[in-house]
């Protein structure tokens, strides 16, 4: 049984730079690309997954929406994945 935390505090532009210490700086391409790895890993290898939102925060200035957006990445990947396996 696997369990995913699909983090997104490292993202490029994430309020929480010092936490990662940029050594992420991943686009919201590389966010989706993650996700649709470690899934489509787990449905190929047959391992039941759980998946949970992680980190993330906006920058000063931003919106929380577009911390959202990065959250539903993992969702909207999930469903794709669901649908395609």
């Amino acid at each position: 049984r696997g369990f995913y935390d699909a983090g997104v505090d490292c993202f490029e532009n994430d309020g929480v730079k010092s936490f990662c210490r940029g050594h992420l700086g991943l686009t919201l391409a590389g966010l989706r690309q993650r996700d649709e790895f470690v899934l489509r890993e787990c449905t190929k290898r047959g391992i039941p997954v759980a998946t949970v939102i992680g980190g993330g925060y906006a920058p000063r200035g931003g919106s929380h929406e577009e911390v959202a957006a990065r959250h539903a990445i993992v969702h909207e990947v999930a469903a794709d994945v669901i649908q395609t396996c």
